[in-house]
Parts: structure tokens; sequence; C-alpha cells
């Protein structure tokens, strides 16, 4: 997110955390009820967005990547014996099929390889017993097969993964733009009800909604806490900076901020009691605030 994003969406739950700590104060107040419970939707809403748009599809590329370079190897290894089988064999139009070099293999695109492993698999089958003593069996079969369907399964991930990403960085710009007149236009305006009973629960308020736009207290790190499964976010998760004595508990919706942090590497702990610790680095530059995503897996 841009920083005026991440300052906005600071500012919305900050606001939410001040209203929803103090219920007692606001709770027999009809309007700001409701306008209360308009905004956490919205929020809600923005905070699965916000979710989306963090989550890098940079580990599902690398997955694909590894899945593409084993397919690659084994179709080379089944072309290869097959095509001196067929040259053994005589038959001409089988090895027109199935021969391909290293290079042919790297240079298809990920829906040609598709087709290419697809026949050559077929062939393979066709042929399978005769083709023992070249180091092609029912169980090299069955390996290939199933690195090729893993690889169809995976290869439009990366990109499905991007384009929901920036849908999601869209309809955070859309989310902003209703929460902020719903501040603007009616929350800042009923908090005024309360000024005679709860000033200074009124005059919190008011500072909470002053957006920092000054520099003063730069924001250098963004913690969402997610679910490495459901990209749900998990809150109450102990988050420790190693050797820096500042430690974080994520909210409800698995998001912290960390301001005026050193430029430079750092790293980060995630402790919780269903999940499996996690340690991560990452890298802070100055007058830039980073977005780390922790994915956390169950125990």
């Amino acid at each position: 997110m841009q920083k005026r994003q991440i300052d906005n969406y600071d500012m919305f739950l900050a606001v939410e955390n001040h209203f929803d700590d103090n219920p007692l104060l606001w709770n027999t107040n009809v309007p700001i009820t409701a306008t209360k419970t308009l905004l956490s939707s919205k929020i809600d809403a923005m905070a699965v967005q916000v979710a989306l748009q963090l989550v890098n599809p940079t580990g599902i590329t690398e997955e694909k990547d590894k899945i593409r370079t084993s397919l690659e190897d084994q179709t080379l290894l089944i072309s290869g014996s097959m095509s001196g089988y067929s040259q053994i064999e005589g038959k001409s139009e089988l090895y027109k099929r199935v021969f391909y070099t290293k290079t042919d293999i790297a240079r298809f695109r990920d829906a040609e390889i598709i087709g290419v492993c697809t026949n050559l698999a077929a062939d393979a089958n066709a042929e399978l017993a005769n083709l023992a003593p070249y180091g092609i069996t029912a169980a090299v079969l069955t390996t290939y097969n199933t690195t090729l369907a893993a690889f169809g399964a995976i290869m439009k991930n990366p990109a499905v993964a991007i384009a929901k990403r920036k849908e999601a960085t869209e309809k955070i710009e859309g989310f902003i733009v209703e929460i902020v007149a719903i501040l603007e236009t009616r929350m800042d305006n009923l908090i005024g009800m309360l000024i005679a009973t709860q000033p200074s629960f009124v005059n919190i308020y008011k500072n909470l909604r002053a957006v920092n736009a000054t520099g003063s207290n730069q924001l250098s790190l963004t913690i969402t806490t997610l679910n490495a499964v459901t990209n749900n976010p998990i809150p109450n998760v102990n988050l420790e900076l190693v050797g820096e004595g500042i430690t974080r508990v994520s909210s409800e919706r698995g998001y912290n901020t960390v301001a005026n942090l050193v430029a430079g590497s750092h790293q980060i702990k995630a402790m919780h009691p269903n999940y499996k610790p996690k340690t991560e680095s990452f890298t802070v530059v100055t007058g830039e605030t980073t977005e780390l995503v922790l994915l956390l897996e169950a125990v």
C-alpha cells in the first residue's frame, strides 16, 4: 500500500479501537452506535482487501518454478529414453514425436509444455511393455504424471495472485473514500453529542482522526499476521523485534505498526500457542515503510 493508504488504515483502526475499548461511554447513543456499526463493517471489508494486497505471490512463483524444473528434468529423461528406443526399433514416426533437446524443453511456454508432456506420457504409456530396458517403468510414468498434474494446477496461480493484489489495491482506495466520508459526514459531527459528558473520550477521538502527515513520527514497519492456509488474520500473536526491546500483540485484524526503526536488517519473532513459532528477517529503508506479512502455520 502507499504511505497515504497505510496512514488512513492505521487511523481507521485506531478510531475503531478507541470505541471498542470504551463501549460504556457511547453505546447508549443510538446515532453513534449505528455509525460505529457501519464504520466497523467497512473496516472489516477493507481488512480483507489489505490482507489480499499484502500477500506476495513470490512464494507461489518459486514453487511453480521448482515444479517446472522437475517436470523439465523428467521430460528430458523420458524423451531421451524413448528416442533411443524408437531409433533402435526403427520407429521413425515415434522418434519425431518424442525427440526433444534440453533447449527445446526450456523454451516451451507453460501452456505448451503441458501439451508436450501430455503427448509424451501417452506415447510412453502405449509402448510401456517395451520400455523397461530403457529405464521407463509404470512407476516412472506415475511420477511423471503426478508432476505434470501438479504443474498444471499451479501454472496460473502467480498470475491470479498478482491480479488479486491489483484488484485489492483498487478496492482499498474505494474503501478509504467510503470510510473517510462516514467519519467526516457522520461521526465527526455526532461525537460532539458527548463533549459535555465525556470530554476526554471526544478529545482522544479528535487526536486519532488527525492523520500524521508531518513525517516526524516516521512509520517504518507494518506487520500483518495471517493464517498461512486461509489468509485470515490471527489476533493475540506475541511479536518481538529480536534484540531491540520492541514488542507488539497482534490486533483482532492481525495488524500492527512500528515507528522510527533504524534503517538496515532486523528480525521479528512471532509466538502463538496455536501456531508454529516463526522468525523472519526484513529490511528497513530510510523514508519508506516496510510492509511485512507473517504467515503462520497451525500446530
